[in-house]
């Protein structure tokens, strides 16, 4: 990952995800946010991140849903935990 990010300060979170999908990718600029927590599940990846310019938080949340039906409650349930 580190080769895909030039000159710039980035930081990479990744997860493998769940059924036939690939992967969730998270990358941050670490020169106008800096990441303050990463939280993985079987389907979901977040971030807690400060934007410097104001000092504002914010959590993202990247969620991959199963591709395998058979999955959607297993699915389901991790979300309504996390949320």
């Amino acid at each position: 990952m580190n080769s895909f990010q030039c000159s710039k300060d980035f930081s990479w979170a990744w997860e493998s995800s769940r059924g036939a999908s690939g992967v969730i990718l998270l990358d941050t600029n670490n020169e106008v946010i800096e990441r303050l927590g990463t939280h993985v599940g079987a389907f979901f990846l977040s971030t807690d991140i400060k934007y410097r310019k104001d000092n504002s938080i914010w959590e993202v949340i990247l969620v991959c849903g199963p591709v395998v039906d058979s999955l959607t409650d297993e699915f389901l349930e991790e979300l309504r935990w996390y949320l």
